[in-house]
């Protein structure tokens, strides 16, 4: 199904398999939805945020040529949610909030209790609170995707198995951090992490800051032919898997 407004979107939801967004910008502000078993709107302290829940085997497109873009204004609101979903595909889309870096309390994309999901060609940019947030999902693929201009963290990813990020870039991000914490499986492949800022809520007791904040309860991180323009990737080396890393100058 091909979709052209915010509102054929959302209810597209409940019964396509196949949802094809036009170009341009879908606004998720004030959308209302009387019924739909796969969707809902979800209140925040300003405003209110998309979920979808209980959806499988689904292929959620934009515009593969021009830029198709969810976008919401609501600073505590995620843009998008999916939660117990399986099987959803996501790919060429734009997902951000309108208001400037460093201002949100809400995420950008959110999963949780889900498993099977495939994120391609995405471009995750802020002021979002973190591009991605991960809870209680396995057997999840980013893909071709970009995170940018985040203003707290660079994902978090709690309660995971099996997760790979692959041929993916991190930059421009208010905070480099990248929380991991009761996680198993997880890898990155040629990403590249450039041009993001020291986070001082995550320094440690002589000042330093690392890319990735790893749980003592989590499994070791691959990191295999990505790039970095910071030697601190993590306080816990004997937990990181490096493998032909490159280190480019600031």
């Amino acid at each position: 199904m091909i979709v052209s407004n915010s509102i054929d979107f959302v209810n597209s939801l409940q019964d396509e398999t196949e949802i094809r967004l036009t170009s341009g910008e879908f606004s998720l502000d004030g959308i209302e939805i009387e019924y739909n078993r796969h969707a809902y709107m979800r209140n925040t302290y300003d405003g209110s945020e998309l979920v979808i829940r209980k959806k499988r085997n689904a292929v959620i497109c934009g515009d593969p040529d021009n830029n198709s873009s969810l976008i919401i204004s609501a600073v505590y609101s995620t843009v998008l949610n999916l939660e117990y979903c399986e099987g959803i595909e996501i790919d060429n889309l734009t997902l951000g909030h309108t208001p400037k870096r460093g201002s949100c309390d809400g995420d950008v994309l959110g999963i949780s209790d889900s498993e099977g999901i495939r994120l391609k060609n995405l471009d995750l940019f802020g002021c979002g609170r973190a591009g991605l947030c991960i809870n209680d999902s396995h057997n999840i693929i980013v893909e071709n995707c970009v995170i940018r201009e985040c203003s707290e963290s660079i994902m978090e990813l709690y309660h995971c198995e099996n997760i790979t990020f692959t041929n993916c870039i991190f930059r421009n991000n208010c905070s480099k951090t990248i929380a991991i914490s009761h996680c198993n499986e997880i890898r990155f492949e040629n990403c590249l992490f450039q041009d993001n800022d020291t986070d001082w809520f995550y320094t440690d007791k002589d000042g330093n800051s690392y890319i990735f904040v790893i749980g003592n309860s989590s499994g070791d991180i691959e990191l295999n032919k990505c790039s970095f323009d910071d030697r601190n990737i993590c306080s816990k080396m004997d937990r990181i898997h490096l493998a032909d890393a490159i280190f480019v100058k600031k």
